[in-house]
C-alpha cells in the first residue's frame, strides 16, 4: 500500500513493518514528530506482541514456530 505524507498528517503514531525490520516506530513525518519520536502505545503493543510470538512466549501462535 502506498501512503503519501499527507495521508499521515494527523497520525498520533506510525510504524513501519517488514521482514527485515519487524516493527519500528516512525520518528517524524515530513518534519512533524508524532509523540516526539518515541514509539506510541499502539506501536509498542504490536512490537511486543510480535516479539512474544517470535520467541514462543505466546501460546496462541505456537503453530507458527519451526523447531531448530
Amino acid at each position: 500500500m502506498h501512503l503519501a505524507p499527507e495521508d499521515l498528517a494527523g497520525a498520533d503514531e506510525a510504524f513501519l513493518a517488514a521482514t527485515s525490520l519487524p516493527v519500528r516506530g516512525i520518528a517524524s513525518i515530513d518534519g512533524r514528530a508524532p509523540r516526539d519520536g518515541a514509539p506510541g502505545p499502539i506501536t509498542a503493543r504490536i512490537r511486543d506482541a510480535l516479539r512474544a510470538c517470535e520467541r514462543g512466549e505466546d501460546p496462541r501462535f505456537a503453530g507458527w514456530l519451526v523447531p531448530v
